[in-house]
């Protein structure tokens, strides 16, 4: 086989090959898990599951659109969400901080053409100065607009017991 030929073949092989991110396509660059107080959104499934405490879980169909997946990718990117640690925790070294009561949890995998990240934070104790802490709330808050902004949720049950969310 000629250098020639074997230098075509690689560059095809490049471009179309599954793993290559510029062959992938775009709307499977960027997909989700974000769990919080039990409710789950699974873009890779195209689910969400409402917490309904003492009663069973209720999960639906849930899609969201291309435009508000690249709405909270490019809050990821414009907070550094990608360079945040695995764990979210607070330093108690610095005297202002917040509790909450209950503490709240969230946890999110994230896969994209950026990488794949997981992370974690135990809402309960937390520095309301701190950057990290302003601009995950800035990307929970635009994520759950979105998911409760959804038909399909709101239609879904209210919790008969437990605390409602």
């Amino acid at each position: 086989m000629s250098l020639n030929k074997l230098l075509g073949f690689l560059i095809l092989f490049l471009i179309f090959c599954p793993l290559n991110p510029w062959a992938m396509d775009k709307e499977n660059k960027f997909q989700f898990i974000f769990i919080y107080n039990g409710n789950q959104l699974d873009t890779f499934h195209g689910t969400f599951t409402k917490n309904m405490y003492r009663d069973p879980p209720v999960t639906i169909n849930l899609s969201l659109s291309r435009d508000e997946l690249d709405q909270i990718e490019h809050e990821m990117i414009e907070i550094g969400f990608f360079k945040y640690p695995r764990e979210i925790t607070v330093s108690h070294a610095k005297k202002m901080y917040m509790m909450t009561n209950p503490p709240q949890s969230y946890y999110f995998k994230v896969k994209s053409a950026y990488g794949a990240k997981e992370l974690s934070w135990k809402f309960g104790v937390m520095d309301p100065q701190d950057p990290k802490v302003i601009n995950l709330q800035k990307l929970i808050s635009l994520i759950e607009g979105i998911i409760y902004s959804k038909p399909e949720v709101k239609n879904l049950p209210f919790p008969k017991s437990g605390i409602p969310m």
